[in-house]
C-alpha cells in the first residue's frame, strides 16, 4: 500500500469539524479523506495509506484512544505501517494528554473503567470547585 504523502485523514462525528478540516486542509493543497467514526476509518485506511490522521479523541462507539490503540497494536505486529496520528478534541480534561501519550506509544495506562473513574472524577472537583465559588458570591 502505497503512502500518499500530501493526503490526510480526517476521523470526526462531528461533520461541522469534518467540514472546516478538510476547507482548511484542501486551501493548503492537501487531499482530504474523512470518516465520520472509527469504523469508517478503519475501512478506509484497509484501502488506502494517508500520511497523516487527525482523530477525535471523543467519539460514540469506539473512540480516539481505543482507535489509536488498536492501530497502534496493529502496527506492532507488521500490519500496519507506521502512521502520524493527531489528537483532536474540544473538552479535554485533566489527564487527557497523559492518557493519549500512553495510547499513542503503545503502552496500556489502565483499563476502561479506570480511565472512566478517573473522568468521573475530575468532573466531581471541577462541580466541587464551581459550588465554592458560587457559595462564595
Amino acid at each position: 500500500m502505497t503512502v500518499h504523502l500530501r493526503e490526510i485523514l480526517v476521523v470526526d462525528d462531528e461533520v461541522g469539524i469534518r467540514e472546516l478540516l478538510s476547507e482548511i486542509l484542501q486551501d493548503e493543497g492537501y487531499r482530504v479523506a474523512v470518516a465520520e467514526n472509527a469504523q469508517e476509518a478503519r475501512s478506509y485506511r484497509a484501502r488506502a495509506q494517508p500520511a497523516l490522521v487527525l482523530l477525535d479523541l471523543m467519539m460514540p462507539e469506539m473512540d480516539g484512544y481505543e482507535a489509536t490503540g488498536e492501530i497502534r497494536r496493529r502496527q506492532a505486529i507488521g500490519e500496519l505501517p507506521q502512521i502520524p496520528i493527531i489528537a483532536l478534541t474540544a473538552n479535554a480534561i485533566e489527564g487527557d494528554r497523559e492518557k493519549w501519550r500512553g495510547v499513542a506509544d503503545g503502552r496500556r495506562v489502565g483499563d476502561r473503567q479506570e480511565a472512566e473513574r478517573r473522568e468521573a472524577e475530575e468532573h466531581r472537583r471541577r462541580a466541587d470547585r464551581h459550588a465554592e465559588k458560587m457559595a462564595a458570591r
